[in-house]
């Protein structure tokens, strides 16, 4: 009886004592359409992208131009430095705590990337606006 249980995936390999390599795989290539590209050409695609790369400019300048001026304004109110530092790492917090729940969305096929970045950057524009 062996040490080791018998795996017919790994066989041993002659020339390298303490090499294994793999064996019996077969890859089936799915084609299901989800991950084609949905761009025509390669000028509509960097159009996009450059207009993504604006609304992310957009909304994280929106974040960082209010981050100077809150302690300021927290002085005038007498707000301590702590409360300002509690406020101004709540976005990234959120941010980290909500990302496996919008990779989770963003995988469901209805979904797809597409519409959640529109829903997403629809919401946080409105957010934007009520913020001032």
């Amino acid at each position: 009886m062996p040490d080791k249980e018998f795996d017919p995936l790994l066989i041993k390999n002659e020339d390298y004592s303490n090499s294994f390599k793999v064996s019996n795989i077969k890859v089936v290539k799915v084609d299901d359409g989800y991950n084609k590209p949905s761009f025509k050409n390669k000028k509509q695609s960097l159009i996009i992208m450059a207009v993504i790369c604006t609304i992310f400019f957009a909304s994280f300048s929106a974040f960082a131009i209010v981050a100077p001026f809150l302690p300021i304004e927290a002085k005038n109110t007498k707000t301590s430095l702590a409360w300002t530092g509690r406020i101004l790492s709540c976005f990234p917090l959120i941010s980290f705590l909500v990302s496996p729940l919008a990779g989770k969305i963003v995988s469901i096929p209805k979904v797809g990337p597409k519409r959640a970045l529109v829903f997403g950057c629809g919401l946080e524009g409105c957010c934007e606006i009520l913020f001032g």
